[in-house]
């Protein structure tokens, strides 16, 4: 990542090139050099903007960069080296193209090696373990990893511990070009609702209201429970539109309390 920081830096120091809105520089080709587990389809296809037949914006290109670097980091290839790319702008006719070509270090491909749950109480490490993407003597995946990261902890969430961290810890292995990861968690404290207030613009009777809810006060606070009151009660068409910004939450830390105040509007009929 470093090499391609330098790189970004490099390509803030080009000097703009002049086009008019009238002709625009066309891409007329972009070539790969140097990649040989990964074809120049699927890089190509990593370009969201510098692309065959766009125009060419050289501020454009340097995110472009990073989801190549990207596609060969979720390919394995941690240690992906991308050249300063060589842009060439050529005239046809009244109109410019510019040539884009780049050069890769592919390096070597690192596969997923150990995989391990620790510290985990409220769930098992085994049930963990499955909502893992990654896969053993596969290609290992940054991007995968942290999907892993991210469903166990919107498990824990979902069962309460709203203050749930589970960092990864990633271990090199260079002579058997492995990875191992390994997950510990924290738990935390179980939050419950406290207080819901119902704030009305029009007659609402707050005790009806509170009965349509899918949580209540002194239940355990899930916040997909929180989201689908909000599609029923939109879905229901009782109120006026909801939307998240009429839900305020005040979480009390210490005591691990969440209270919720929801604005409604009767729908006029």
């Amino acid at each position: 990542m470093r090499s391609f920081c330098l790189l970004f830096s490099a390509l803030l120091l080009f000097p703009a090139v002049s086009i008019s809105q009238d002709h625009p520089t066309r891409i007329a080709s972009v070539q790969f050099e140097g990649n040989e587990l990964v074809s120049t389809a699927q890089l190509k296809m990593a370009l969201r903007y510098c692309r065959e037949g766009n125009s060419y914006v050289a501020a454009l290109l340097p995110n472009d960069l990073l989801q190549v670097e990207k596609i060969y980091r979720d390919a394995g290839f941690l240690k992906v080296q991308l050249g300063l790319p060589d842009v060439r702008i050529q005239a046809a006719g009244e109109e410019k193209t510019a040539v884009i070509r780049i050069t890769v270090k592919e390096g070597p491909r690192y596969t997923t090696g150990k995989l391990a749950v620790r510290e985990t109480k409220a769930i098992a490490a085994e049930t963990l373990m499955q909502l893992c993407p990654l896969k053993k003597n596969q290609p290992y995946s940054p991007d995968k990893a942290s999907q892993w990261q991210a469903r166990v902890e919107d498990s824990f969430r979902a069962l309460g511990y709203m203050g749930a961290r589970c960092p990864l810890r990633e271990s090199i292995n260079e002579s058997g070009r492995t990875v191992d990861c390994t997950m510990e968690c924290a738990e935390g404290k179980i939050y419950t609702v406290g207080k819901i207030n119902i704030i009305s613009g029009g007659a609402v009777n707050p005790l009806d209201l509170k009965k349509r809810l899918f949580f209540s006060e002194g239940g355990i606070f899930n916040p997909e429970m929180l989201s689908l009151t909000l599609q029923y009660l939109n879905q229901a068409r009782i109120y006026e539109p909801i939307s998240d910004s009429d839900v305020d939450m005040k979480m009390d830390d210490e005591n691990g309390i969440v209270d919720i105040s929801l604005r409604v509007t009767p729908r006029a009929h």
